[in-house]
């Protein structure tokens, strides 16, 4: 933490290295704790077929390294692009819309990791044709990004760099 006009601030630079060890140990974890099968073990009606095991629906070890490997990937993102804004003041406006953005995103993440675990139980239940794991991931998990997409590009010259700034940058670039 340091310290800002008697405000707090996270440092960013501090928090993505936090979250690199985050992952680093949570890598580690999953490779000391192999699943059983994970390769596949031979089909015992097709010796040329590998069947998978169900490593992953017997250990509540696994389920939460793998909800953290995802929730960790994440917020490095999240780290990442506040990073990228850290000086310009225009970028606080845009960073309202992340902060919504991260919160939905890693709320819908959370919905369907529980409802895969669900479904890896026996509860196998369908949103518009698709299992409702698959369903969160198709109709969440990859509209999120594409909406804050939207947003990044049709608010750019107004967070991100305004066209007079471009234009100055062009302008130095050719004098020099």
């Amino acid at each position: 933490m340091e310290e800002q006009q008697g405000k707090f601030t996270f440092d960013r630079f501090a928090l993505f290295f936090i979250l690199l060890l985050l992952l680093a140990g949570v890598t580690l974890l999953l490779f000391l704790n192999p699943m059983e099968f994970a390769t596949g073990k031979l089909h015992e009606a097709f010796p040329s077929m590998l069947r998978g095991g169900s490593s992953i629906a017997n250990s509540q070890f696994l389920k939460l390294l793998s909800f953290l490997y995802g929730f960790i990937i994440f917020c490095l993102l999240i780290n990442a692009v506040y990073i990228g804004g850290r000086k310009s003041q225009k970028f606080a406006g845009f960073k309202y819309m992340i902060l919504v953005f991260t919160i939905v995103y890693l709320a819908a993440y959370a919905i369907m990791m529980l409802s895969y675990w669900k479904y890896i139980e026996g509860n196998n239940s369908y949103f518009l044709g698709f299992p409702a794991p698959s369903a969160w991931m198709i109709y969440a998990i990859h509209l999120f990004p594409f909406l804050l997409l939207i947003f990044y590009a049709v608010n750019f010259h107004k967070y991100i760099i305004s066209r007079k700034e471009i234009n100055n940058f062009i302008k130095n670039v050719k004098n020099n």
